[in-house]
């Protein structure tokens, strides 16, 4: 609505225009590596690392608070409803601490991540340039953190190391991944409300120093301890229904972008299973090797080292499943290779923009556990997820007959009436593949012969 009243608003009058230069931010200096990198919160279990690394390079982060609703009018405001939701999120996030008086407009930065690629991340530094130009922080530069060589942002003051950057990172992800692997699976059956929360927030804390160093030994020991820790959580017997979250990076981890859905279906009763975030990056190493063979690109020296750096990933990783092995809902988790072998079945793993094969993979992996009910999260107008996570799904259905997917779109008008009613069915499927039913007795197959009978009639 606010589009088309905008569009008609211009419709009824002349405008003139002006040729103006146009105002953009200063670039990131060498002096300015005084100023605090403010970045957005990205999700549980991983923003509150994201710092380690560049303080290990001499960078002072600050993560800013989870978006709420005034990050998303911020965010309408110096955007438009036409941007991809989480750059609506992000900006949004940024206008909203520069107005809250809290930071000197001299004294910090903005950094933003940047994929480099066909995907509308590309752009949310511009975005975020021209938002701060509007809304009065012309003065602030802006910083993309980018290990793809693409970067075209003026920042002759911002020089990471790649090596420490991906090697901090790799553990930071996987120690991430470790705590949510056990957090879906705990908090949900706790019988003390909490416990599992306390537990993420301690080790998390624990970790980060750690983390600082890319002290590998100790994290494992800290993690060793969260596994006898979590252990420990007393539980409610039973098996549960489970729904598998697939989709859009963001908006699939970061709680607001996608209405609380994961919280709100553990209310249910319903036990998450979500992908590992560490996925979405050694991706990389498939795709090297996949575009050489299909001669999209040159062999070159990534291509030569992609398989050494693979391995010493998997190393890493190894490590990481060892020590889950010993806790006791322990469940396999799919590897890189096994993951590309399933997607290979579905689509062309040349397919790599957005998610891409990541999301039949997924799919692929849920449904060989036994997971059939999945939900694929996107924002609205996410033209990679949108082609390729419905493109496939016909496909999907015919190598998993019993598999029932559903797609939400993720935008600032989602509201959680029409959330929560598409999400019914699904959720009684889900309870009765684990030998639950309704409160009435009704199934949701005995539902939908009844419905159909009625129309009949």
């Amino acid at each position: 609505l606010r589009s088309m009243i905008e569009s008609l608003r211009r419709s009824t009058r002349t405008v003139s225009y002006t040729p103006a230069k146009r105002r953009t931010t200063p670039p990131f200096q060498v002096e300015d590596r005084r100023r605090t990198i403010l970045a957005p919160y990205f999700a549980p279990f991983y923003s509150g690392f994201i710092a380690a690394p560049f303080e290990a390079m001499g960078y002072a982060v600050e993560v800013l608070s989870p978006s709420d609703r005034e990050s998303l009018e911020w965010g309408l405001k110096y955007t438009n409803n036409e941007i991809c939701y989480p750059a609506i999120l992000v900006i949004g996030d940024v206008i909203k601490a520069l107005r809250s008086g809290r930071y000197a407009t001299r004294d910090v930065a903005i950094g933003l991540t940047q994929t480099g690629g066909q995907c509308r991340a590309s752009n949310y530094v511009p975005l975020l340039k021209k938002a701060l130009v509007a809304a009065g922080f012309g003065d602030v530069p802006a910083i993309a953190v980018s290990t793809s060589g693409q970067n075209q942002n003026a920042q002759p003051g911002f020089d990471v190391s790649t090596t420490m950057l991906l090697r901090t990172g790799l553990w930071a992800i996987a120690f991430g991944d470790a705590l949510s692997r056990m957090y879906y699976s705990t908090s949900v059956r706790e019988l003390d409300k909490g416990a599992a929360s306390e537990l993420v927030e301690k080790y998390s804390a624990l970790a980060y120093e750690p983390l600082r160093r890319s002290d590998a030994d100790t994290i494992v020991a800290l993690l060793t301890s969260a596994v006898e820790e979590f252990n420990r959580v007393p539980v409610r017997p039973g098996l549960l229904p489970k729904i598998g979250i697939v989709g859009e990076i963001y908006v699939k981890y970061n709680d607001f972008s996608n209405n609380f859905l994961i919280r709100w279906l553990q209310d249910q009763g319903v036990e998450v299973e979500l992908p590992p975030l560490i996925d979405f990056f050694t991706q990389y190493f498939v795709n090297v090797e996949c575009n050489t063979r299909c001669h999209l690109d040159k062999p070159g020296l990534s291509t030569l080292l992609a398989s050494f750096f693979e391995r010493a990933v998997q190393h890493r990783l190894d490590r990481i499943e060892t020590v889950l092995r010993n806790y006791v809902r322990y469940k396999h988790q799919t590897t890189l290779r096994e993951l590309s072998s399933r997607a290979s079945r579905v689509l062309s793993l040349a397919d790599q923009f957005g998610e891409g094969w990541l999301i039949p993979a997924e799919i692929s992996s849920l449904a060989e556990e036994g997971v059939n009910n999945v939900i694929c999260l996107q924002p609205f107008g996410c033209i990679a997820n949108h082609i390729v996570a419905k493109g496939i799904e016909k496909r999907m259905r015919d190598l998993y007959p019993g598999l029932n997917l559903l797609y939400l779109d993720m935008d600032a008008g989602a509201g959680d009436a029409n959330l929560h009613n598409r999400l019914h069915f699904m959720m009684q499927g889900a309870r009765e593949e684990r030998g639950h039913t309704g409160p009435t007795g009704f199934t949701a197959r005995k539902i939908v012969r009844r419905f159909s009978k009625s129309l009949a009639v």
